[in-house]
């Protein structure tokens, strides 16, 4: 639920030819740059993505019993450019 570009790489390739003024580096910069609408987009596509329920139950299935999910505080009471850019995060824990 936290980005990095270490962890995915690929949502942060489009910002690569970028100035400093218009790149990210992470969840901040991401809904920053890119705004609400499409910080969301992009944002839902990943979540919806990311990991399944199939990915759980395969773990499940290999006897792993607890997962390590880093959530943002943004999760819990939104501000700055996560409004709107993160919407809809929780329903994907």
């Amino acid at each position: 639920m936290v980005l990095e570009p270490w962890i995915t790489p690929s949502l942060f390739y489009r910002f690569l030819d970028k100035d400093k003024d218009h790149t990210a580096m992470d969840s901040y910069t991401l809904c920053e740059t890119l705004g609400p609408i499409e910080g969301n987009k992009l944002m839902r596509a990943h979540w919806s993505s990311f990991y399944t329920e199939d990915h759980i139950k395969d773990l499940s299935q290999k006897g792993i019993e607890l997962i390590r999910l880093p959530i943002g505080d943004w999760t819990l009471n939104p501000y700055g450019p996560y409004i709107g850019c993160m919407e809809g995060a929780s329903e994907y824990i």
